[in-house]
């Protein structure tokens, strides 16, 4: 299984969709996954806390997001050249399933309206999930990829 290049350049996607939110994604795919080489590994994106805070930000508030239990596995974060806007790219484990869920959030809602998306309440009120399946540069992949072998 290999990664597919996003309209996002120097980001890619792993199945589903467009416009699906990603929530049963199986630890033994994303172990399995092919990796492209990529220059741009990072997209501006850093490691972010693994905290109670970016667990809200990136569990929708919807009727999967609210039954279930997540466990962080892995957050970066990118902050927009002005300041203003931040994404979240984040890999939530649901502890009952074992199934791994692939989110994006923003603390600008406006943003994702402007590119033609659709966003979804999350557990934080300043915070909006992207529904779309998630991109991210290649270090989260496989960043990913390791946390869940090793």
């Amino acid at each position: 299984m290999s990664l597919q290049m996003s309209s996002i350049p120097h980001e890619y996607y792993f199945g589903d969709l467009p416009g699906t939110l990603q929530y049963k994604m199986s630890a033994e795919s994303l172990i399995s996954l092919e990796i492209p080489q990529d220059d741009s590994n990072s997209c501006g994106y850093v490691f972010a806390e693994h905290s109670l805070a970016n667990l809200l930000r990136l569990t929708p508030n919807t009727d999967t997001g609210n039954r279930n239990e997540w466990k962080l596995l892995l957050v970066m974060q990118r902050v927009s050249d002005d300041g203003n806007t931040i994404w979240l790219k984040g890999a939530l484990l649901n502890k009952e399933t074992g199934d791994i869920a692939l989110m994006t959030s923003t603390n600008n809602r406006e943003i994702l309206a402007d590119n033609g998306h659709r966003g979804l309440s999350s557990h934080n009120d300043d915070w909006t999930i992207g529904r779309f399946r998630m991109c991210a540069p290649t270090i989260f992949w496989s960043e990913l990829k390791n946390r869940l072998m090793y």
